[in-house]
């Protein structure tokens, strides 16, 4: 939470629609950090030049971080928890299918010095969610996080 905010009740009592704006307010608040820290690790290597070449490599990866609950009431029945968190996809790791948030970073390196200058959360429509769920287009994403670099 911002320094200034704390939570009126317990996280637990909250409606998925409060979760999913609660989670926003709290990303943006870690963004503005994230982004200041970036911006002095830049100041702070600029006189160092460690871009001064033709060879800058960036990278965009995609990266799961395993949640390890369970989103069926009943899966055979096709019946979803309604409080699972919107913000957990399901994905194959090594054709097993798990479960997790996913990230999207954008790295660069130059002069082997690697900075990360990106991140987003990815929101990926799974089977336990509605047809019509919100789902981010990775070329999206990867569009935000070039911009972000630029």
């Amino acid at each position: 939470m911002p320094a200034d905010q704390d939570l009126p009740q317990p996280l637990q009592e909250y409606s998925i629609e409060d979760i999913v704006a609660f989670t926003e307010e709290f990303r943006e608040t870690l963004m503005d950090s994230f982004d200041a820290a970036t911006e002095n690790v830049l100041s702070t290597i600029r006189h160092e030049d460690p871009f001064d070449d033709r060879h800058v490599t960036a990278a965009i990866d995609f990266t799961h971080v395993p949640y390890h609950v369970w989103p069926w009431i009943d899966k055979e029945r096709q019946i979803p928890k309604a409080d699972y968190s919107p913000m957990v996809s399901g994905y194959k790791d090594n054709g097993e299918i798990k479960h997790g948030y996913t990230f999207a970073t954008l790295t660069i390196v130059g002069n082997d010095i690697p900075i990360i200058l990106g991140i987003e959360p990815v929101k990926e429509r799974s089977a336990w969610e509605p047809e019509d769920a919100p789902a981010d287009s990775k070329a999206d994403v990867v569009d935000r996080l070039l911009e972000t670099a630029q």
